[in-house]
């Protein structure tokens, strides 16, 4: 059923018309937060083909890890932005990109499966606390562009994920698995970058009534195909972010080519972020998704056809496409519920990336079965229901320049 568009703004939408200016520094603090954080959680992925020969675990065991991190990074974020709705200021901005920093260091100093699983889900819970707050933070900060700020501060968490790979791995090649703990010190240097942001742009809602329930009884139907989209978006990044590596090793080439794989995915994605923020400010919004969901699906198919060096430029094409709408979810969900907008954006940059990792399990015991390249073709095939779900949304906003 079609939603009218009417009923999910509410007001009338006009275009930008301010004169362009570069977002306030606090966006900035905020995006160096997400750039530690993820810089961090990009240690994972590139290291799993070490780790899987060092503890000789099988693909489903290396995939529980992959949905550990990924359901303790993003599935308690719902929980954690109501608790930060509550509070007055920043404190999981600043002290939750150094938790993660702290235990995804210490994943190469131990040797037991269970030790590991401990230390990515404490390592998630830090991740869990910053990310509903920090956009949150960001969404609060006035700015005549509103989608290019929230842009930039996704920019910062896709840069670190992509610079990450690049570090921890010469690192690890150079000194040995032990060696990532001394990547610590760069987390300590950003936070005093970043706790100047704690008392900025507090929270002014955290006294009001939240009425989450009656919200989502208003515009529920829009916040669900958002979500789900969200969901698709995030199992396609997942299980292609921790599996490519692997699937271009067994397929002859080297570790370093995995975490090349891993850091292009990232920077074309980060160019999609800033490309799709600057559009939301200027057209449709709902255009952005639906571009952005059928242009993924061939591209992410010549790579699983060409896993190789050749095929890297395309696999940045659809990361760049695939990236582009990030934005829409996250302000779109935040307009609708104001009063409660740390919940709403664990909801869509958490929980639902948490339900996309849960599929890692059963797709690594897939690919047991069958083969990495028969798994990810299956996965890839996810963009055409998101399509889909695009084409349900409203297609009437006019601009998307300011809070709906």
């Amino acid at each position: 059923m079609r939603i009218d568009a009417t009923s999910v703004t509410g007001t009338k939408i006009e275009p930008v018309t301010q004169k362009a200016k570069l977002p306030p520094k606090e966006v900035w603090q905020a995006s160096a937060a997400h750039f530690s954080t993820d810089f961090y959680n990009g240690f994972f992925s590139p290291l799993l083909p070490i780790i899987v020969t060092k503890m000789d675990i099988s693909l489903v065991m290396a995939g529980s890890l992959v949905a550990i991190l990924s359901i303790f990074n993003s599935l308690l974020q719902p929980v954690t932005g109501l608790l930060a709705d509550k509070l007055h200021k920043n404190y999981f901005v600043v002290f939750g990109s150094l938790l993660t920093a702290l235990f995804m260091s210490l994943i190469g100093v131990v040797d037991q499966y269970y030790m590991l699983a401990i230390l990515l889900a404490l390592s998630g819970i830090g991740t869990s606390l910053f990310h509903p707050q920090g956009a949150a933070l960001v969404g609060r900060i006035p700015s005549s562009r509103p989608g290019f700020s929230m842009s930039i501060f996704n920019v910062g968490g896709s840069f670190g994920f992509a610079v990450g790979p690049l570090v921890v791995v010469p690192l690890v090649l150079k000194w040995g698995l032990h060696s990532t703990v001394y990547s610590f010190f760069l987390a300590v240097i950003l936070l005093f970058f970043t706790f100047p942001v704690l008392n900025k742009w507090p929270n002014a809602a955290h006294r009001e009534k939240p009425e989450l329930l009656k919200s989502l009884k208003g515009y529920g139907s829009m916040v669900f195909l958002l979500f789900f989209m969200v969901v698709i978006r995030a199992s396609l990044t997942i299980l292609f972010q921790s599996f490519t590596p692997m699937y271009l090793t067994t397929a002859g080439n080297s570790l370093f080519l995995g975490a090349m794989a891993v850091t292009v995915f990232q920077i074309f994605g980060t160019a999609g972020l800033l490309v799709g923020g600057y559009f939301m400010d200027r057209m449709n919004p709902i255009t952005l998704l639906k571009i952005s969901f059928l242009m993924t699906f061939p591209f992410i198919l010549i790579f699983i056809f060409l896993p190789s060096a050749w095929g890297l430029p395309f696999y940045g094409i659809a990361a760049f496409f695939l990236f582009s709408s990030t934005p829409v979810n996250i302000l779109m969900g935040q307009s609708l519920l104001p009063k409660n907008a740390s919940f709403i954006s664990g909801v869509m940059m958490g929980f639902g990336w948490g339900l996309g990792g849960m599929l890692a399990t059963p797709f690594g015991a897939l690919a047991d079965h069958t083969s990495l390249f028969t798994a990810l073709f299956i996965v890839s095939l996810l963009a055409i229901p998101g399509f889909i779900l695009a084409l349900l949304c409203p297609g009437s906003l006019k601009h998307a320049g300011r809070k709906f």
